[in-house]
């Protein structure tokens, strides 16, 4: 710790023997203090009191220098969840990106009344489309898939607006930090809360669709350890996660191999089998009374109803 990484109260001279300690540490072990590399004559804090009169760079990633090449990025993001301002790092590294997985529906949207009007268009065009299946059951599966798909697309547009939102107003928190890291006034300090109150809710929200994704039993009103959520979403994910596979009995970790073996796998499995049958016997599957057998009949019957 300098000079530059301290405002306010006693003096960095005071913690001399720590800052030897740290120093030691080091190099020692061969690390550094990459965010100060980086930013060699910058000013940031870390944390601040309430009254904005003492603000220190408490949070370090301590780096060793063999990865500091491979490090693009550090930088100092402020939160509006804690006395602390978060610390990023950027690594130069390859790998594969996860699939979509299983998409769930959020019933937040059921709160939302574009969403409403929205759909309530997409179930009258999916009527007047499908007006010529006559089967209720094949007319309510395509329905189904019409509200899927253009739910998808719609909370894909939303989730990329309030993207864009919570990416703007962390700019804007960025900076009315700094500036009230400089003059503290009333005003800058209104502005600073109203900021953070603005970000609250969007994590709020953003918190309600990880208790829905993590597939957790219940939670409680006003619940703010977002961090479990995320947590438990993550932890689900790599359960789900293949990083090795056996293919043609040599085990590789390499994503791509894995993604073609898995799709060749399941194309097989899933694939069109030809019927043995042939001309106007193929089975209706959606009229089976008319192929299944009166003695097989009575013994659905039997087994639906008991």
């Amino acid at each position: 710790m300098t000079s530059l990484d301290k405002l306010g109260g006693r003096p960095v001279s005071e913690k001399q023997r720590l800052i030897d300690s740290i120093e030691d540490l080091k190099s020692t072990h061969n690390i550094s203090d990459i965010w100060r590399t980086n930013h060699i004559n910058e000013q940031r804090y870390t944390w601040r009191d309430k009254a904005l009169k003492v603000q220190c760079r408490l949070d370090y990633w301590l780096v060793s220098n063999v990865l500091s090449d491979s490090i693009v990025h550090s930088d100092v993001v402020e939160t509006n969840l804690s006395d602390h301002s978060g610390i990023t790092i950027h690594f130069l590294a390859k790998g594969s990106k996860p699939g979509p997985g299983l998409w769930r529906f959020n019933n937040s949207l059921l709160e939302d009344s574009s969403y409403l009007t929205f759909m309530q268009e997409i179930i009258s065009e999916s009527k007047k489309t499908h007006a010529y299946i006559s089967d209720p059951r094949l007319k309510w599966e395509m329905l189904k898939m019409d509200i899927r798909s253009h739910t998808i697309t719609f909370s894909k547009k939303k989730a990329r607006q309030l993207r864009n939102e919570e990416k703007k107003l962390h700019e804007k928190l960025q900076k009315i930090t700094i500036e009230v890291g400089v003059n503290p006034s009333d005003i800058n300090k209104a502005v600073l809360e109203t900021v953070k109150s603005e970000l609250n809710a969007i994590q709020t929200h953003k918190t309600r669709g990880a208790i829905i994704r993590s597939k957790v039993k219940w939670s409680e009103e006003g619940e703010k350890n977002s961090k479990y959520f995320y947590s438990l979403e993550k932890r689900n994910a790599k359960k789900k996660a293949m990083n090795k596979l056996y293919i043609d009995g040599q085990l590789t970790s390499d994503a791509s191999a894995i993604r073609h073996e898995q799709h060749r796998f399941y194309s097989k499995l899933y694939a069109k089998q030809e019927s043995m049958q042939t001309g106007n016997t193929l089975p209706n599957f959606f009229e089976p009374a008319q192929i299944i057998s009166q003695e097989h009949q009575t013994f659905f019957r039997f087994a639906y109803y008991h």
